[in-house]
C-alpha cells in the first residue's frame, strides 16, 4: 500500500501506529481508551440535556390553560414514552462504552474487505464489511478504502466488541500477512 494512502487513511479513521500496535495485542491504547470515555462523557451530557428538555416540555404542558385535561394527558403519556425510548437508547450506549472500558478488549476480524454502498431515500450510506463484520464509513473514508482495495483485497480491522466502533485498520496482502 502507497505510503500517501495509509496516512490518509490513517488519519481518516482517527488512529495512529501506536493504536494499531495496541490493538493487535488485543487491547485498547490510551488515545482509545481516552475516546471511548469523551464519547461515554457526551452521552451523559446529551441524556441530561434530553431529561432537562422533557421536564420543560411536562411543566409546560401542565401548567398551560391552552390544552383542556384529555390532552395534556394524552401529550404528557406520549412525551413521557419518548423520554422512556431516549432514556433507553442513552443507557444502552453508554453501558457499550463502559463494557469496553472495562474489558479494555480490541476484537480483530481478518478477511476479505467489501466497500458497500447502501441508497437510502436518497442518501448514500456507506459501509465496510470484513466476514460478518460491518462498520460505517463517511464519503471520504469511503474513497480511501476503495482506492486501497483496487491494491489489496485481504484487511485486518479492529474494533471495541460492544459499542462496536472501528478503532483501526491495516491492508493484508493475503490472509495473516501485514503489508
Amino acid at each position: 500500500m502507497n505510503a500517501e494512502l495509509e496516512a490518509s487513511l490513517r488519519q481518516k479513521l482517527d488512529f495512529t501506529e501506536d493504536d494499531l500496535m495496541a490493538n493487535r495485542d488485543g487491547k485498547l491504547s490510551y488515545a482509545q481508551r481516552h475516546k471511548l470515555k469523551a464519547k461515554r462523557q457526551g452521552v451523559l451530557v446529551i441524556g441530561g440535556l434530553g431529561i432537562t428538555a422533557v421536564f420543560a416540555v411536562l411543566l409546560k404542558i401542565i401548567f398551560d390553560n391552552q390544552y383542556q385535561t384529555n390532552e395534556k394527558l394524552a401529550i404528557a403519556t406520549l412525551t413521557c414514552l419518548a423520554f422512556a425510548v431516549g432514556l433507553l437508547y442513552f443507557w444502552l450506549k453508554w453501558s457499550q462504552y463502559t463494557s469496553d472500558l472495562d474489558r479494555d478488549v480490541a476484537f480483530a476480524s481478518e478477511g476479505r474487505m467489501q466497500i458497500v454502498t447502501y441508497h437510502n431515500r436518497g442518501n448514500n450510506i456507506y459501509r465496510l464489511r470484513v466476514n460478518r463484520e460491518s462498520f460505517a464509513l463517511d464519503r471520504h473514508a469511503f474513497g480511501l478504502l476503495t482506492e486501497l482495495a483496487k491494491e489489496c483485497e485481504y484487511c485486518a480491522v479492529y474494533y471495541a466488541p460492544r459499542s462496536h466502533i472501528l478503532l483501526s485498520f491495516e491492508a493484508l496482502d493475503s490472509l495473516n500477512r501485514h503489508i
